[in-house]
């Protein structure tokens, strides 16, 4: 909806992430949502479902996305905190 807004992601899987959001969020389910996130660079992603205040985002499934999230998990393991741009 051309607003930004940070956040925390609190779980991440090859498939996808649930991401804490730590201002208003206002998306369409089905719409693809830009991510930026040190260490996972920027991908675009899915939203797929909001419940309790935590968003659930599906990653694309291409081999670049892919090596981002293998990458993200291998070497930033901790909780990741996005950035407004």
């Amino acid at each position: 909806m051309g607003t930004d807004t940070g956040g925390v992601i609190r779980d991440l899987s090859p498939r996808g992430a649930a991401v804490d959001p730590q201002g208003y969020f206002h998306g369409i389910v089905g719409r693809t949502v830009t991510l930026r996130c040190d260490g996972l660079c920027t991908v675009e992603v899915k939203f797929r479902w909001f419940r309790n205040c935590r968003i659930g985002v599906e990653f694309d499934g291409c081999s670049n996305t892919a090596a981002k999230v293998h990458a993200y998990s291998k070497y930033f393991h901790r909780e990741a905190i996005l950035q407004p741009a």
